[in-house]
């Protein structure tokens, strides 16, 4: 295995430098501590806030934006105590702020 296997997986040089960096499941399972398991379940729960791309093997890639939005899902959930049901709520009030200021 070599030294840097524990890294993230890094894109293809060649990627536009446009593009935003792309991760899947498992590195982000990874930076944030939790299951894959608890990811899929994030997704099916928070689906509204969390539109995944797919590769074109089927594979879940989160974009950087995706990522906060999970950090922040993570927070409510992990560190704020907050139900399924009142982490949604506190994402649907933090929308309606950000409408309301831009």
């Amino acid at each position: 295995m070599p030294h840097n296997a524990w890294l993230p997986r890094s894109a293809p040089t060649t990627r536009d430098e446009r593009t935003p960096r792309l991760f899947r499941i498992g590195d982000v399972a990874h930076m944030l501590r939790e299951t894959t398991v608890t990811l899929r379940h994030w997704e099916k729960e928070f689906a509204v806030w969390l539109q995944l791309d797919h590769s074109s093997t089927g594979q879940r890639l989160y974009s950087p934006r995706m990522l906060e939005t999970l950090r922040e899902i993570q927070r409510l959930l992990r560190i704020e105590l907050y139900t399924i049901e009142g982490a949604k709520r506190q994402l649907r009030l933090a929308a309606e702020r950000e409408r309301n200021v831009g």
